[in-house]
């Protein structure tokens, strides 16, 4: 496959998940404060509901990094089970500053010419949160079709995990959807 092929290909479906994505009213109840500082980091993504961008992927970590103007730079890489490795960029910015809990996230779209933003912004919700030491979160989507459950160390308790699960589930998500990744690297 040519390498236009195949950026064209990721670009495409890239542009179709964030586009499904991209709109649904926020019913969903955020945490009550996110500390941005604390926030930033590598937090490995420890189970999600699978989607196009990430099918195949373990031992993922999506990435954070606060900007002087209050923006936030976000990366995402994902280990492909077939060795390769997928990298997405993209810049956040907060939308409720009362709780630093809900975003806005626009991906770049990556090309031979360098990354272009993608047009459409998608919501970013922090639905759960170890607020004492910052060492777990759960992001969500207002349609309850995107969600990822993330951790500062490559593992999580299963007493932990069960209780996200149930946390998740009271939020309106389907809990069966929720597939716990692999830790490979």
């Amino acid at each position: 496959m040519s390498w236009f092929k195949k950026i064209t290909q990721t670009t495409l479906a890239s542009a179709l998940v964030i586009a499904k994505t991209a709109f649904g009213a926020s019913d969903l109840k955020p945490v009550h404060h996110v500390d941005l500082s604390r926030y930033m980091g590598d937090w490995n993504v420890i189970a999600n509901i699978p989607n196009m961008i990430e099918k195949d992927c373990v031992s993922s970590v999506e990435s954070y990094r606060l900007r002087e103007d209050g923006k936030i730079d976000n990366w995402f890489v994902c280990h492909k089970t077939d060795g390769k490795e997928t990298k997405l960029t993209s810049l956040a910015w907060v939308v409720d500053q009362a709780t630093n809990a809900e975003w806005r996230i626009r991906f770049n779209i990556d090309t031979f010419i360098g990354a272009i933003p993608f047009p459409i912004s998608f919501s970013y919700v922090v639905i759960d949160l170890d607020e004492k030491d910052y060492q777990y979160t759960v992001v969500g989507h207002p349609n309850r079709n995107l969600l990822w459950i993330m951790s500062r160390q490559k593992t999580m308790d299963d007493v932990l995990y069960q209780e996200i699960l149930s946390r998740v589930e009271k939020q309106g998500y389907d809990r069966s959807k929720i597939v716990r990744l692999p830790q490979a690297h």
